[in-house]
């Protein structure tokens, strides 16, 4: 998959990514050996970055220097592969740079584009390029959204979200007219609702067209989940259900009049696009939406609605399917409100709650669209694909025998979830131009709730089994956390335990951790509390502010704390999002954790999961807005993290800035991320050395960190003399 098209991805899984603020006894977790510091170390805990050998303006080539300088030989040895591995990057990146200067591109291509090779680094070089046309770009995509081409306006977005995690510091803050993410998350639930509505038209919008010299008739297609007028009525008394929870439980104590409104807007711009697109919407309907039915949007939503329902059969009649001014009128109305909050709707739901847990039934592919518009496939390790041989970047060439344009990726998930269907048989085109018919047999896709740093093997559950140790020398684990799921805190204790009995194993007890928080959307508040608990014994691991400004917070349990004063590296980058930055910006503040990588996302809300009266439906209801300490602001104080919230200082900012372009930072998740099961093709492939420039700074900074509380007071010449 094409990087920007990955990033397109990433951001829908941080749109999705979410909370459930539980209460009640959780039951205990595992204990860890307590850290004490060895060799009667000094304990400088408490001391912020006192023993973390970094420049004093927190500058990564300053910090290089001290570290290459370093009398240690290991962490001369992590440094300068740090600065060779940052080297190699940056004279890549030129390369790919100077490359896309020579290509006749448009400004859109050539914004994604250089969102993807660029890195912040070599950005502040050619800032001036990038300030210059983003606004006219996110101008485009606001008039082609104005125009009904909804496709050109996600394309024009997604080129925007592919520049502003380098566009987006203070100094350019003025800069943001809107954030490209609204515009890409609206009109990707308006595509949604076309693909349901004509697949064909659907393509067409996708590729740029707008089909409005085409006459079209309504003939929707099966995948319309409303078929009948009891189907109506379910959406009709669900959607009240909804609006009813949003009213009483989103953060910002919405007026129900307000929500109607913006619903009722949805549904005239919708019918406008199809009217531009061939469709014959009736005029008395959008008329009577516009006037009659406004009229009424002060008043109860279960009248506001059976309206709604009276006009759309009497007044569009065939023009319409049944319940397309319901759908549109939701995804409307709540999307009017913050980019969390949302509808779960019937068809999205199977696969919205398995992305919850830790395993379903399929066959374990990542799905996308590729630049010429083919669906192409990423397997997930220890899956039935990976299994059968579909390889990182396959392209769908037939289905059963289906031309995949006629199938969409809902379709297709569907397809390889079906429960009597046993395999699926797929030819696809491999990167290399060969194509090979391959049959998938469907079943279990497990979740790996966290990786280690070397696969050594399969346990009776086929799931991998870890070398923890990124430095046995050293005694320093390296853990990667897959989200915030549930039963995730007793995962993370499991994995350190056994790592402590590796570090026992090279002689001796675990000295240093690296956490890596890198692409990790979040998850569930309890566990991001629960991993706080691991290296604080007192304060605040959680604290939100909820309607009327109402307070909640959650000190750290005493009862744990074990790996308190650990010498800690957490990395994050600019897709590191919600539990990921609760806990970054905690422990950054609280335990004297080191951040390094890049900014973070900035989605700092808390989301709860109201049911409705169908099994089948959600509403996703943002309650309350979180914060992390901000010492800047005094010793008590804390800030948002969420860029709605706090445009000028969103998400964690890092201790030392790592800059990595999208291009290196795809390469690097999907080879932390694999692993092998042994089975049939899914075999492990000859060991690479993987450059991860980030991973080798925090080696050599958590090493120096060691020596140097071993050798409080001591000269460094007593030091030398030691190594």
């Amino acid at each position: 998959m094409h990087a920007s098209m990955k990033l397109t991805c990433i951001r829908t899984a941080v749109a999705f990514a979410f909370f459930i603020y539980g209460s009640g006894c959780a039951p205990s977790l595992p204990r860890l050996q307590e850290y004490t510091p060895t060799n009667n170390a000094t304990d400088l805990s408490q001391s912020p970055h006192v023993a973390w050998l970094i420049s004093d303006e927190k500058n990564l080539d300053d910090t290089l220097v001290l570290l290459n300088s370093h009398p240690d030989e290991l962490v001369r040895s992590h440094a300068m592969r740090t600065q060779a591995e940052l080297d190699r990057m940056e004279h890549t990146l030129e390369n790919q740079y100077q490359r896309l200067l020579k290509e006749s591109l448009s400004d859109a291509e050539l914004v994604t584009e250089i969102g993807v090779v660029l890195n912040k680094e070599n950005f502040r070089d050619r800032a001036e390029v990038l300030v210059e046309i983003r606004e006219e770009i996110l101008s485009e995509a606001l008039d082609y959204e104005k125009a009904g081409k909804i496709g050109e306006a996600i394309r024009y977005a997604n080129a925007l979200i592919a520049t502003d995690s380098i566009i987006l510091e203070p100094e350019n803050i003025s800069l943001i007219r809107e954030d490209p993410l609204d515009v890409y998350r609206r009109n990707r639930d308006r595509m949604n609702v076309i693909r349901m509505i004509d697949r064909k038209l659907g393509i067409e919008m996708d590729q740029g067209g707008s089909g409005e010299s085409v006459d079209r008739v309504m003939a929707y297609s099966p995948d319309w989940p409303v078929q009948s007028e009891e189907g109506l009525e379910t959406m009709r008394r669900n959607l009240k259900m909804i609006l009813d929870h949003i009213v009483n439980e989103h953060v910002s104590s919405p007026d129900r009049s307000e929500l109607h409104e913006a619903g009722i807007d949805e549904i005239l711009f919708m019918c406008e696009v199809l009217d531009k697109n061939g469709y014959q919407i009736p005029i008395a309907f959008t008329t009577d939406l516009d006037t009659q039915i406004r009229s009424m949007s002060d008043g109860p939503s279960d009248r506001l609605l059976m309206k709604i329902q009276e006009s759309e059969q009497l007044l569009a009649k065939d023009a319409l399917p049944p319940g397309f001014s319901f759908r549109v009128f939701g995804d409307g109305a709540v999307g009017s409100l913050d980019k969390q909050s949302s509808i779960i709707w019937p068809e999205e739901f199977e696969q919205y709650t398995r992305g919850m847990g830790y395993g379903y039934r399929g066959i374990g592919v990542g799905i996308g669209v590729n630049e010429q518009f083919e669906i192409e496939l990423t397997p997930m390790s220890g899956g039935p694909a990976r299994k059968a041989g579909i390889r990182d970047g396959d392209v769908v060439v037939s289905v059963d025998g289906i031309d995949p344009t006629s199938i969409s990726i809902e379709e297709l998930t569907m397809m390889a979830s079906e429960p009597d269907r046993e395999s699926l048989e797929m030819r696809v085109r491999h990167l290399d131009g060969v194509e090979e018919t391959v049959t998938i047999q469907i079943g279990p896709v497990r979740i790996q709730r966290i990786s280690g740093w070397q696969q050594i093997g399969v346990d009776q559950e086929g799931d991998p089994e870890w070398f923890w140790l990124a430095d046995p020398v050293s005694r320093i684990a390296y853990l990667k956390p897959n989200g915030f799921r549930m039963n995730g805190g007793r995962a993370i204790r499991i994995a350190l335990q056994q790592a402590q009995e590796q570090a026992s194993q090279q002689g001796g007890p675990l000295e240093g951790l690296v956490i890596d928080l890198r692409g990790n959307s979040g998850g569930h508040v309890h566990v991001a509390v629960e991993m706080c608990n691991l290296f604080m014994r007192e304060g605040k691991a959680f604290q939100s502010v909820g309607r009327d400004g109402e307070l909640s917070t959650i000190d750290v349990d005493e009862s744990y704390g074990e790996l308190a004063g650990i010498p800690l590296v957490i990395l994050l980058d600019s897709e590191s999002a919600s539990a990921s930055e609760l806990v970054s910006g905690v422990l950054k503040e609280s335990n004297n954790a080191l951040i390094i990588g890049e900014r973070s996302f900035g989605k700092g809300s808390v989301q709860s999961l109201f049911p409705c009266e169908s099994p089948d439906y959600l509403a996703r209801v943002t309650g309350s807005w979180y914060q992390i300490p901000n010492p800047e602001i005094g010793e008590s104080g804390w800030t948002f993290v969420d860029r709605d919230k706090s445009l000028q200082s969103w998400g964690v900012e890092p201790d030392l800035e790592v800059p990595i372009s999208i291009d290196e930072r795809d390469r690097i998740s999907a080879s932390r991320n694999r692993w092998f099961s042994g089975v049939d093709c899914d075999l492990p492939q000859e060991e690479e050395d993987l450059k991860d420039p980030e991973v080798s700074l925090a080696l050599a900074l958590i090493r120096a960190r060691i020596l140097s509380m071993r050798t409080t007071g001591n000269s460094a010449a007593e030091l030398q003399t030691r190594n």
